[in-house]
């Protein structure tokens, strides 16, 4: 079992984009996947998985931000979850 806790991308906030915090959780994803198949994985978003950092509604509002990490996490969680 792997539990990812999150707080993936640098926390150098000054040099990174969003674009570098949506990539650096799909290079993480893919990583998982193919390093470790078949093992369960539980995650968990950390504060500095959103750009700028500690700025993400936590209420159930469905961001593209939140919306392309459940596709990138669906095998894990499975489509209901994802959805």
């Amino acid at each position: 079992m792997i539990i990812w806790t999150g707080d993936s991308p640098s926390h150098d906030l000054w040099q990174i984009t969003e674009d570098d915090v949506a990539k650096t959780i799909e290079q993480v994803t893919e990583l998982i996947k193919e390093k470790f198949p078949g093992v369960p994985m539980y995650m968990t978003l950390g504060n500095h998985d959103f750009h700028p950092p500690n700025t993400q509604d936590m209420s159930l509002k469905r961001t593209a931000h939140l919306k392309n990490i459940a596709s990138l996490w669906e095998h894990f969680i499975g489509p209901e979850a994802a959805e």
